[in-house]
């Protein structure tokens, strides 16, 4: 793996296929795995599996042509944009000097920003199940996610009268 991604959307992490092509940038294809991130053993399954995989090269698209995207048809939504307002975006990238983890946030057009300052760097040399580890732990530690936990309101039963004195 060089480069790798994937997408934090409505508690389910897309896990797409990153692929290069001949001119040199990555793509999105298939297989794109969907699972949930409460599903801690899975979602550590998926992406070491992605993160072991090499990209593979592919022929480059034709600009021509209407690619579509795997991820918006495996989620059902017609527009990037629409998509990038309900979703995170991790990206890791690996280079003989580093591996680095990069986070989206959330800028003023409700679009991703990255902010460098929140990059998590790890040598080269670092075991890939710590490097999932740490990314589940962003998942898991990300302001998107704090913010779409629901909690459920507490049920208060009605006071329980005061014992009869007999």
């Amino acid at each position: 793996m060089s480069f790798f991604h994937f997408y934090v959307r409505d508690g389910m992490a897309i896990i797409p296929t990153v692929a290069m092509t001949e001119d040199g940038f990555y793509i999105d294809v298939e297989p794109v795995s969907v699972v949930s991130v409460s599903d801690l053993g899975s979602l550590k399954s998926k992406l070491l599996t992605a993160l072991e995989s090499e990209n593979r090269r592919v022929p480059t698209p034709d600009r021509a042509e209407e690619p579509g995207s795997v991820v918006l048809e495996k989620v059902s939504v017609r527009r990037w944009e629409v998509f990038e307002r309900q979703s995170v975006l991790f990206t890791i990238h690996s280079s003989p000097e580093a591996i680095i983890l990069y986070e989206t946030g959330r800028g003023p057009s409700g679009m991703w920003t990255r902010k460098t300052d929140e990059d998590k760097r790890f040598a080269a040399t670092t075991p890939l199940p710590e490097i999932v580890e740490a990314v589940v732990a962003a998942v898991e530690n990300h302001p998107e996610m704090r913010k779409s936990r629901v909690s459920l309101p507490m049920l208060l039963a009605p006071p329980l009268p005061p014992p009869k004195e007999e």
